[in-house]
């Protein structure tokens, strides 16, 4: 399990696969042909955000795991994929580039996934605020089912608020149509 600064290699092909598994799952789940399934991209509103931007407002507790998405069902008919996260610093400025280190804490050190009660995931993004687009994507996405549970929560070493400061990056698989009607 690795997180990468670019979506190719190892993350492009989990990505992939993520994709697939999400299709046939629909397919199944919902006994659809494929040509009435539909990958779109993750929409706050899927995970349970009023927003219509994929900024979370974050609020963390210094060493307390805190809910970024909380117990949030995922809709009937649906299938969500997360490969990635964009994590910025808190604070504002930033007075080291290249080899220097930032001087502000990540906003998020560590994310938590649970499905259903049970840890699904567990990865250590601290590095990616450091990366040039502040973006990371895994190699071990995680999957949840239609009508199941989701918890994201987060770790950071000190209290912050990162309002706009955090997105979870993903997928939705779903009957053409209801969101997206090409």
């Amino acid at each position: 399990m690795a997180i990468y600064k670019t979506l190719e290699g190892p993350a492009l092909d989990a990505y992939r696969r993520l994709v697939s598994d999400l299709k046939s799952r629909a397919q199944t789940q919902l006994n659809l042909p494929e040509s009435e399934i539909v990958i779109r991209n993750l929409l706050p509103s899927d995970l349970g955000a009023n927003a219509s931007t994929p900024d979370y407002n974050v609020g963390l507790s210094a060493l307390t795991w805190t809910p970024i998405v909380n117990a949030q069902q995922i809709a009937n008919g649906r299938f969500v994929g997360i490969y990635g996260f964009v994590v910025r610093n808190a604070g504002t400025g930033v007075t080291g580039v290249g080899n220097n280190l930032l001087p502000y804490a990540p906003a998020v050190e560590q994310i938590r996934i649970t499905r259903e009660g049970t840890t699904a995931r567990y990865w250590n993004v601290k590095e990616i605020p450091q990366w040039e687009d502040q973006t990371g994507y895994v190699d071990d996405p995680v999957s949840v089912d239609q009508n199941t549970s989701i918890t994201i929560e987060g770790l950071a070493r000190t209290a912050s608020s990162i309002a706009t400061t955090f997105n979870i990056i993903g997928v939705v698989a779903e009957k053409r149509g209801l969101l997206i009607n090409p």
